[in-house]
C-alpha cells in the first residue's frame, strides 16, 4: 500500500491565497510549514525526490510568507535559566532546620499553675483559720494555745495537699505539655522537609524538562539546517563552502571576480568586482589577437598597421600584403596565446599567391600588376583596380567579401587613384563614405 501523505486543511484553497493567508494568519502557516516538513522526511526516506523537493520548496514560500515566523523553534532558553537561578538560590540557602526535641524540666517557681495553687491554699488557710478561731471565741478559748495549735495544723494541711496532690498533677500536665509540643514541632518539621523536597523535586522536573526541550531544539535546528543549509538564520557551514566553490568555478570560466550568493542564478547578475588574474590575462591576450587581426590596440593603430600603411605607400598593394603577411606572422608567435600557428599564420592563398614561385598563378598576376605599373598610377581607373582588389580580398563561400573594412580602406588609399576613382571603389566595396566622396559620385565626368 502506498505511503499516504497527510494533505493540508485548506488544500481547496489555491496556492497563492493560501499564502496570502498565511501572512497574516502565521499560526496557520506555521501548522502548514510542519506538516510540509513530515511530508518531505517521509518523502526523503521513501526516496520520492520530486516529492521532497516540492515540500521543501513550498515550506520556503511559506516561510517567505510569515516573515521566517513559520520555521522559527520555540526558545526555551530563557524559561530554564530563571528555573536554574531558582534551584541555584535555594542550594545557597541552608536547608531546613529541624528542631530537636526539647527535654522535659519542671520549675515549681515559674510554674504560674503552681503559684495559682499556692495563692489558693493560702486563702483557704485564712478561710479555715479564721472560722476555727471563731468557734473557739464562742467557747472562751479565742486566745489559748489550742487556737495556735489549730491554726498551724489548718496550714500545714493546706500546703501538704499542694505538694501531695496538685504538684504532681501539675508536673504531669507540664510534661504532658512537653511531649504535644516536642510532637508539634517535629510534625512541622516533617511538613517543612516535605515540602522543600517536593519543591526542590517539582523544580528539578522543570528544569529537566526545559532541557529536554533546549535540546530537542538544538535537534530540531540541526534537521532544519540541513534541510534548508541555515542554523540560527545564517547559512551553515557546508552551505558557506557550498556557495564558495560555486563562487570560484563561476570566477574561473568568466574571469569575474565577485561575491558568494545563496542563489546562484545571482552570480552572474551581480555586478562585477573586477577582473580575477586569469580574466586580467585573457582580455591581455584578447587585445593582441585583436590587433593582429585589424592592426588596433585600444582604438589606437598598431605599430604593424602604421606599417602596412607606409608600405602600401612606398611598394603598392602587392608589397604591402606580403608584408603584413611576415608581420602577421611575427606578431602571432611573439603574442605566445598558445594557440596553434596554423590558425594564426596568414593563408598565402587568400590573397592569390602559392607557395611555388614558378607556379603559373604568380607568374599571372605578377604580369597584371606589371601591367598596372605600366600604365601609371594616374591613368589607373577604378575599374582597373577593382579587377586586381577582387582577387586580393577575402570572401566567404557566398562570395561576400569578409577583408576588414580597414585592411580594405589601407589597400585603396594606398593605390594612388584619383580621389573620385577612390571613391568610386569606396562605393564598389561599401566603405563608409565621406560627404566629399559621395558629391565626386554625383559629379558627371571623370
Amino acid at each position: 500500500m502506498a505511503y499516504q501523505y497527510r494533505k493540508p486543511v485548506d488544500d481547496d484553497v489555491p496556492y497563492e491565497q493560501r499564502l496570502i493567508n498565511y501572512s497574516q494568519n502565521k499560526d496557520g502557516g506555521k501548522t502548514e510549514y510542519q506538516r510540509a516538513m513530515e511530508v518531505f522526511n517521509a518523502a526523503s526516506s521513501l526516496g520520492d525526490t520530486d516529492r521532497a523537493a516540492g515540500a521543501k520548496k513550498w515550506m520556503g514560500q511559506i516561510d517567505v510568507a510569515t516573515g521566517g515566523y513559520a520555521s522559527k523553534t520555540n526558545d526555551f532558553t530563557a524559561e530554564r535559566n530563571n528555573a536554574l537561578q531558582q534551584w541555584v538560590d535555594i542550594a545557597r540557602q541552608k536547608p531546613t532546620q529541624v528542631t530537636a526535641p526539647k527535654p522535659f524540666s519542671y520549675d515549681q517557681n515559674t510554674d504560674p499553675y503552681y503559684q495559682n495553687a499556692l495563692r489558693q491554699a493560702r486563702t483557704n488557710i485564712a478561710t479555715e483559720q479564721n472560722n476555727t478561731m471563731a468557734k473557739l471565741r464562742g467557747s472562751g478559748q479565742g486566745n489559748s494555745s489550742l487556737s495556735e495549735t489549730l491554726s498551724h495544723q489548718i496550714a500545714n494541711k493546706q500546703m501538704e495537699r499542694v505538694d501531695t496532690q496538685i504538684l504532681p498533677q501539675l508536673i504531669d500536665q507540664a510534661y504532658t505539655r512537653n511531649q504535644d509540643q516536642n510532637k508539634w514541632d517535629f510534625d512541622i518539621n516533617k511538613e517543612n522537609y516535605n515540602r522543600d523536597n517536593e519543591y526542590k523535586s517539582a523544580l528539578a522536573s522543570v528544569l529537566s524538562t526545559y532541557n529536554n526541550l533546549g535540546q530537542q531544539e538544538f535537534q530540531n535546528n540541526i534537521a532544519e539546517s540541513a534541510l534548508t543549509g541555515k542554523y540560527g538564520g545564517e547559512n551553515t557551514m557546508d552551505t558557506r563552502v557550498k556557495n564558495m566553490d560555486m563562487l570560484f568555478n563561476f570566477m574561473d570560466r568568466t574571469g569575474n571576480i565577485g561575491t558568494p550568493v545563496d542563489d546562484w542564478m545571482n552570480l552572474g547578475r551581480q555586478p562585477s568586482l573586477g577582473r580575477t588574474m586569469q580574466g586580467q590575462a585573457q582580455d591581455h591576450n584578447q587585445k593582441i589577437t585583436t590587433s593582429a587581426l585589424t592592426g588596433y590596440l585600444d582604438n589606437l593603430p598598431t605599430l604593424e598597421r602604421e606599417k602596412f600603411a607606409e608600405n602600401v605607400k612606398q611598394f603598392g598593394v602587392e608589397a604591402a600584403m606580403r608584408q603584413l603577411e611576415m608581420a602577421a606572422n611575427d606578431s602571432y608567435r611573439a603574442s605566445q596565446l598558445g594557440l596553434s600557428m596554423d590558425g594564426l599564420v596568414l593563408d598565402r592563398e587568400k590573397f592569390s599567391w602559392s607557395k611555388d614561385v614558378n607556379n603559373p598563378d604568380n607568374q599571372f598576376r605578377l604580369a597584371q600588376l606589371d601591367e598596372l605599373k605600366n600604365k601609371g598610377q594616374q591613368q589607373i581607373t577604378a575599374e582597373d583596380y577593382a579587377s586586381y582588389l577582387d582577387k586580393a580580398v577575402t570572401k566567404d563561400d557566398e562570395g561576400n567579401v569578409i577583408t576588414p573594412k580597414e585592411q580594405l580602406e589601407l589597400m585603396i588609399l594606398g593605390g594612388g587613384l584619383s580621389d573620385k576613382e577612390n571613391a568610386k571603389l569606396f562605393a564598389r566595396y561599401k566603405l563608409d563614405m565621406t560627404e566629399e566622396q559621395k558629391r565626386l559620385l554625383d559629379t558627371p565626368g571623370n
